[in-house]
């Protein structure tokens, strides 16, 4: 229940907007971007479900269909760069495997701005965020002036060692967690 209202403090309070859209995209990524063998075996099957020929490949509007369904939105800029890039035969169309290069993409995308947001708030680039550093970025990104009882709950939430600062890796174990409904 502790958890509930840190995770509750953390939404009202200014990261909220942050936890929320970082928790969107890694759900997105997660459900529709993941490679182990079970979620291989669902993208097969909406790849599939698309190819409407069934040809084992798809073109563009067929891709943007698949994106569609995964309840993703993505414009037509993004779809070209996405074809030109998968498209390793240069035949216009996409076969599963070069599909899943879109895949790999879309993972190393997430962790790329999870380590952009990270340096952001390790203003003193030793690779942790303290609790000064941490009320601080509420402070000038958000307008949020948190308390240090607040500050230090969001920490200890995250923190796994002990060691009252978040690493990286913590930081993003807690900004990839589900929140607890």
């Amino acid at each position: 229940q502790a958890e509930d209202g840190i995770r509750d403090l953390r939404m009202s309070r200014g990261l909220g907007d942050v936890y929320k859209r970082q928790y969107q995209r890694r759900v997105r990524v997660h459900k529709h971007f993941c490679t182990k063998m079970s979620d291989k075996a669902a993208y097969r099957k909406a790849f599939d479900k698309v190819d409407a020929d069934n040809s084992g490949d798809i073109d563009r509007k067929e891709l943007a269909k698949l994106f569609k369904r995964l309840g993703q939105k993505v414009g037509k800029k993004e779809l070209t760069r996405m074809m030109e890039k998968a498209d390793l035969d240069k035949n216009g169309r996409i076969d599963f495997d070069e599909f899943m290069t879109v895949v790999g993409d879309a993972k190393r995308h997430l962790d790329d701005d999870l380590k952009e947001t990270f340096k952001l708030f390790d203003t003193n680039g030793d690779g942790f965020i303290e609790a000064s550093e941490l009320k601080n970025a509420m402070l000038e990104f958000y307008g949020q002036d948190l308390s240090d009882k607040e500050v230090e709950e969001m920490i200890a939430e995250g923190d796994k060692n002990g060691d009252k600062k978040l690493d990286f890796k913590e930081f993003k174990a807690m900004m990839t967690a589900k929140p607890h409904e």
